[in-house]
C-alpha cells in the first residue's frame, strides 16, 4: 500500500505565551534585574573549558573590569562568583582571513584565565541597558549555565556589545573590520544596540495589544504566560508504511488544502471549517516508473499543477498535474544545479500564473513550462561571475515581483523586479546585480520571506530571526526601497527575534529555527511564524514594527515540527506538518 503523509493517532499541543521578560525571574523585561550580594558558588568556573593560564595571544578587540553572576534557576536570582573578573575579547587566528573571537574571564589579580567561550550565535547574548549587563549561555562541563556580567555604565555595555556584533561579522565575514564597507558596519552595530543616552519612554512597561491573545491567562514562574483556552489538536487520517517520515509541505492557494510529502507519495488534506486538517488522498510521486522523494514542492496555475524538484537529480525539474494526480512534464533544464523554486510574484499562484523562478547557488532564472524543450528563459538567466559565487541558499518574491535572496554567508540582496522580467540585450552579458547587498551578521541564512509590498524583509538564521525595514524617507519627503535604489547601514537597522534564555535552556542549548512566515490571508502580514524541535514559535508582527521584540507564543507539539505555512482562510492559521502527523495551529 502507499505510505501516506500523516498518522491516524492526533496529536495535541500546549500553548504558552512568552511575556516581554528579562532572563533572571522577573516579571517583566522592563522590571530591574534580580542580583544577589553573597554567594559561594563558583561552579562555572570549576566547571568550564580554558581556566588555568593567561589568555593566549590574540588582538584584544576589548577589555573591562567586570561582576560576574551567575543565574540561580532555584532563587530566580543572579548569584556573584565572588570574584574581581577582567573581561576580554580576543581575536584569534591569523587575522587576515581567519578569525576566532573568544570571551575570556580573567582572575583580576593573577591574570590567570577562570573560564573562555567562543562567541557565536549559539550564546543568545543579550544587553539590558537598564542594568548595565550582559547575559549568555554558557555550555560547561555540568551542563548550560545563565551567566551574566554586570559592566561598570551604559557606555561600558555600548562598547561590548559593538565588540561583539563587530567580533561575529568578522569571523563570517574572514575579512578584518577595517575592509568591511562602512554602511555594513553600521548596519551590524544596529543588532540589538545599545542606545547613547537611553530614549525618555524605555521605562514605560510594555503592555501587550488587545487583540493578541483572547484567552484567560495566568501568570507563572520565570514570566510565562499559559492559556487556559482548549489545546490545538492536529486532525489527521490515513495509514501506511511508517517507516518514512513527512519531509514537506506546501500549501494550496486557491483551495482549501495541503500537501506534505511523506517518502515517494504525497499526502493531500482538506482543511475543515473547524479549522483543522482531514486527511484526503494520497499521490504518487513517479517519474517513468521511477519513484522519488520530492525535495521542494511549489503549487502553481490556481493549484492545477505543482513543480517539484528531486535531489538526485539536481538539474531537473518535475511537473504534476494534481487533477489527474499524475506526472505529466520532466525537463533536464541544463543549469547547474536547480536548488529552490519561487513564485514569480507573491500570490501569482492564485492568478492562475504558470512560470515560477528558480535559484541556485550563483543567480537565478525564469522557468515558463510552456516553453518547447527546456523551461528555461534564456533572456532571463542570470548569474554572478566566477570569482563572485553568492551562495544563494533561499529566495522570495513581492506582489510586484521584487526578489530578495538569502546567502550561505549571511548576505541579503535585493533585486529590482525588471532583473529578471526584463529580456537580456547582450547575450554575454549575464552579470547579476543586486540593488541593495546586506552583509548581516555573517550567520548562514536558512530562509527568507518579504512582506507583499516590499517594504519588510524576514530572515531566519538559525538561533534567530531578524525584519529588515527595505524602505526610507528620503530628503524631499519621497520614499524610496531598497529594491529600486540601494540604501543600508544606519537606513535599515534590523530588528533581532529570538527566545528568552530561560526557553533557550529549555530546549538544552540547541535552538534551529524553521524557514519563518508572514501570514498570507488578509490585507497586511500580521504575524511570523516558525518552530525549532517540537515548538512552534508566533511573533505578533504588528508589535515587533513597534518594536517590542518580546512577545511571542509557544505551541509545544508532542512531535517535531518538520514545516509550517500560513494559510489563505485566516492570518492566524498555519498548517504544521509535524514528524509523522498535520495539524492547523491557529
Amino acid at each position: 500500500s502507499s505510505s501516506t503523509s500523516s498518522s491516524t493517532s492526533s496529536s495535541t499541543s500546549s500553548s504558552s505565551v512568552c511575556q516581554p521578560r528579562n532572563p533572571h525571574g522577573a516579571k517583566t523585561h522592563r522590571s530591574p534585574m534580580v542580583f544577589q550580594k553573597k554567594s559561594e558558588d563558583k561552579s562555572v568556573v570549576s566547571s568550564s573549558p580554558g581556566g588555568g593560564a593567561s589568555p593566549p595571544s590574540g588582538k584584544v578587540r576589548f577589555e573591562a573590569t567586570v561582576d560576574l553572576y551567575q543565574l540561580s534557576n532555584a532563587l530566580k536570582a543572579f548569584l556573584p562568583l565572588g570574584l574581581e573578573v577582567a573581561l576580554q575579547i580576543r581575536v584569534q587566528g591569523d587575522l587576515k582571513k581567519e578569525f576566532r573571537p573568544m570571551l575570556f574571564f580573567c582572575d583580576g589579580e593573577t591574570d590567570a584565565v577562570l573560564f573562555s567561550q567562543p562567541i557565536t550565535s549559539a550564546m543568545q547574548m543579550e544587553f539590558h541597558r537598564h542594568d548595565h549587563a550582559a547575559v549568555w549561555v554558557c555550555r560547561t562541563s555540568a551542563g548550560l549555565a545563565t551567566m551574566s556580567a554586570k559592566m561598570q555604565g551604559l557606555r561600558a555595555l555600548k562598547e561590548l556589545h559593538d565588540a561583539v556584533q563587530l567580533s561575529l561579522a568578522e569571523a563570517q565575514a574572514c575579512k578584518p573590520v577595517e575592509k568591511l564597507r562602512k554602511q555594513d558596519v553600521e548596519m551590524v552595530r544596529a543588532f540589538d544596540d545599545v542606545p547613547l543616552p537611553m530614549d525618555e519612554n524605555d521605562d514605560d512597561d510594555e503592555q501587550r495589544s488587545d487583540d493578541e491573545d483572547e484567552d484567560e491567562e495566568e501568570l507563572l514562574d520565570g514570566g510565562l504566560v499559559r492559556c487556559h483556552g482548549t489545546p490545538s489538536k492536529s486532525r489527521a487520517a490515513g495509514s501506511g508504511a511508517r517507516q518514512d517520515s513527512n519531509s514537506s509541505l506546501a500549501v494550496a492557494w486557491r483551495h482549501e488544502r495541503s500537501f506534505v510529502a511523506r517518502g515517494t507519495s504525497i499526502g493531500v488534506f482538506d482543511h475543515t471549517p473547524e479549522r483543522a486538517v482531514q486527511y484526503r488522498s494520497s499521490l504518487s510521486v513517479n517519474d517513468r516508473g521511477r519513484e522519488f522523494s520530492p525535495r521542494t514542492m511549489l503549487s502553481t496555475d490556481s493549484d492545477s499543477k505543482m513543480m517539484l524538484l528531486d535531489q538526485a537529480k539536481p538539474k531537473c525539474l518535475f511537473q504534476m498535474d494534481l487533477e489527474r494526480g499524475e506526472m505529466v512534464n520532466a525537463w533536464d533544464t541544463g543549469v547547474d544545479e536547480l536548488h529552490m523554486l519561487a513564485p514569480r510574484t507573491k500570490f501569482g499562484q492564485r492568478d492562475g500564473e504558470q512560470v515560477v523562478m528558480g535559484f541556485n547557488q550563483k543567480g537565478g532564472f525564469m522557468l515558463d513550462p510552456r516553453l518547447p524543450g527546456s523551461p528555461v528563459v534564456e533572456t532571463r538567466t542570470r548569474y554572478y561571475g566566477a570569482s563572485n559565487n553568492p551562495m544563494i541558499t533561499c529566495a522570495a518574491t513581492t506582489q510586484e515581483g521584487h526578489v530578495v535572496t538569502g546567502s550561505r554567508t549571511g548576505e541579503v540582496r535585493m533585486f529590482n523586479a525588471k532583473t529578471f522580467a526584463e529580456d537580456i540585450k547582450d547575450p554575454l552579458d549575464r552579470k547579476l546585480r543586486a540593488k541593495t547587498t546586506l552583509v548581516g551578521l555573517g550567520d548562514p541564512i536558512v530562509g527568507i520571506d518579504v512582506t507583499a509590498d516590499g517594504s519588510w524583509v524576514l530572515v531566519t538564521c538559525k538561533n534567530y530571526l531578524y525584519v529588515l525595514p527595505s524602505k526610507r524617507d528620503g530628503h524631499s519627503g519621497a520614499s524610496h526601497d531598497a529594491f529600486t535604489k540601494s540604501i543600508g547601514g544606519k537606513d535599515i537597522a534590523p530588528r533581532k527575534l529570538a527566545l528568552s534564555l530561560a526557553h533557550v535552556q529549555d530546549l538544552g542549548g540547541q535552538v534551529s529555527f524553521t524557514p519563518a512566515k508572514f501570514n498570507t490571508a488578509g490585507s497586511q502580514e500580521n504575524y511570523i511564524v516558525t518552530s525549532t524541535g517540537n515548538w512552534l514559535i508566533r511573533w505578533n508582527f504588528r508589535q515587533v514594527k513597534l518594536g517590542k521584540l518580546h512577545n511571542y507564543t509557544v505551541h509545544a507539539y508532542q512531535q517535531d515540527v518538520i514545516a509550517e505555512q500560513p494559510t489563505m482562510e485566516s492570518d492566524r492559521a498555519f498548517v504544521v506538518a509535524l514528524k509523522d502527523n498535520v495539524a492547523m495551529a491557529q
